[in-house]
């Protein structure tokens, strides 16, 4: 059988929160599942909500519409309005969740016709469409977990809930994996988890993030270096679990101790942006360059040398993986990755980056610097970040296990 036809003519449904344009790991894992299925030969379908994640503002040409279906090469999105708001309450988030949830509705027909409907978590309210269908109509469901709720609610105290509501979402999860075929996870860490959760009841699948551009357009080709600065860049979501102001004082630290040819850049939007301000505030040459589209960040990245990943300590982050790194790889950037758990396995092991211990401040400037300051290991480093780019944790390769996933329901 050709490889391009793995999937000919089976229709799909993914259903997600979040699907570019949107940016943030769990838009471009959609893209790059939506990317797999139609090369394959799948009928695709996206069903999402209007474009607001993580300012919390819909974008301008979504507003005033309760429901939009776009044409695209490759399938189908259909979308349905969500509430949005930027300040984060906890009542905020669960009307944003919630509107989604009631309104996708408009689309189970849709996802009724489906053979197969991939649903992506969390959070965990959008997938309703994709088990109610099941319930009623039998549809074949793929769990896809990138985290663990409502677990993930009560650790990040983002929404704090009475018991008998957390319970409630504790039968909603039960409920999830008994009506699903099937379940793919993020991380080994995940993974682990939903089977002591669904007690070996379900097959699980190992599907990781990935470099996942697919737009190769978009990817500039990479221009030899003519200043001598060394930049050092963290792009991305800048959200809770992330420790971006540890880099800024870091650097701080740097500049202090004399350390004069390094500059700083950041790029992303999330809720530690206006604390990463404050701190770039004090600091010179250190900058805050916006939330970027795709083809401002990849020149943003390719003028860089070094990328840094930073995680907060917490249970949750130790079962984590950065996808940032993959872009630095992309780029050929010398990664170092300031967190605990699977995501610093994964760059410790393959000897694609350094990693340094999370929230340690001296670590991580001392990592630069000597990044920094020399040259042959600076390149060493950069050349060696392309290891995340092959073998296990290429694109093809995760991109066909998904396919094999779904071609086996």
């Amino acid at each position: 059988m050709s490889e391009t036809k793995l999937l000919d003519g089976k229709k799909t449904t993914v259903v997600c929160q979040y699907f570019p344009p949107e940016g943030g790991a769990a838009a471009n894992r959609m893209r790059f599942f939506a990317y797999w299925l139609h090369k394959h030969g799948a009928e695709v379908n996206i069903v999402t909500a209007m474009p607001n994640y993580p300012q919390g503002i819909i974008h301008e040409a979504y507003r005033g519409r309760i429901w939009q279906s776009e044409k695209e090469p490759w399938g189908t999105v259909l979308r349905a309005w969500c509430y949005a708001s930027p300040k984060r309450s906890a009542i905020r988030r669960l009307l944003n969740y919630f509107s989604f949830m009631c309104l996708s509705l408009r689309w189970l027909p849709v996802v009724k016709r489906s053979d197969v409907v991939i649903f992506s978590s969390g959070p965990m309210f959008a997938g309703f469409i994709a088990f109610l269908s099941a319930k009623i109509f039998g549809t074949k469901v793929i769990l896809d977990v990138r985290d663990i709720w409502p677990d993930r609610i009560w650790e990040s105290g983002a929404i704090r809930l009475p018991k008998a509501a957390m319970n409630t979402l504790y039968a909603y999860e039960r409920f999830m994996y008994r009506n699903s075929v099937s379940v793919m996870c993020v991380t080994k860490g995940v993974c682990d988890i939903i089977r002591s959760k669904s007690k070996n009841s379900l097959p699980i699948e190992l599907i990781r993030n990935c470099d996942q551009e697919t737009d190769v357009k978009k990817v500039p080709t990479p221009k030899k270096k003519r200043s001598r600065e060394v930049v050092v860049v963290e792009s991305g979501t800048l959200g809770w679990v992330q420790d971006p102001e540890m880099l800024c004082l870091a650097y701080k630290d740097l500049l202090e101790k004399g350390v004069q040819n390094i500059l700083l850049k950041f790029a992303g939007s999330g809720p530690r942006v206006e604390a990463l301000k404050e701190c770039i505030g004090v600091v010179r040459d250190a900058y805050y360059m916006g939330n970027l589209n795709q083809e401002e960040l990849w020149h943003m990245l390719f003028s860089a040398d070094i990328g840094v990943a930073t995680l907060k300590a917490s249970e949750h982050n130790k079962m984590a993986v950065s996808r940032r790194i993959y872009d630095y790889a992309r780029a050929g950037l010398a990664i170092v990755y300031a967190g605990e758990g699977e995501g610093a396995d994964i760059v410790g092991s393959s000897g694609a980056g350094i990693v340094v211990p999370p929230g340690d401040r001296r670590a991580l400037a001392d990592t630069i610097e000597m990044l920094a300051t020399n040259r042959d290991v600076l390149e060493r480093w950069k050349s060696n970040s392309r290891l995340l780019l092959e073998g296990e944790f290429s694109a093809s390769s995760i991109g066909m296990h998904f396919i094999q996933t779904v071609r086996e329901v």
